[in-house]
């Protein structure tokens, strides 16, 4: 069985797009992370727990996207089970 490791955030910084900034980070093995907080609030909506629908984002979970979410783009967003 693999061990689950949590993974560091080297480095931290705020992503400007217009007139949202999100929150960001760097990890120790080189993958850059968007916060699903900063996502939910550039979106307007209160951020919630955990994700329906496994290593699916939450705020790309909802049954209303389900159909805009390709194979493609699901090899390509994946969760970050945890970081400090």
């Amino acid at each position: 069985m693999k061990e689950k490791t949590i993974k560091i955030a080297t480095d931290y910084g705020i992503l400007k797009i217009g007139d949202t900034e999100l929150d960001v980070s760097v990890l120790d093995n080189g993958d850059r992370v968007v916060t699903h907080s900063a996502v939910f609030r550039a979106l307007g909506r209160e951020p919630i727990g955990n994700a329906r629908i496994d290593q699916i984002p939450a705020f790309m979970d909802t049954k209303n996207l389900q159909s805009s979410i390709s194979s493609d783009l699901q090899c390509l967003i994946k969760r970050v089970p945890c970081y400090q």
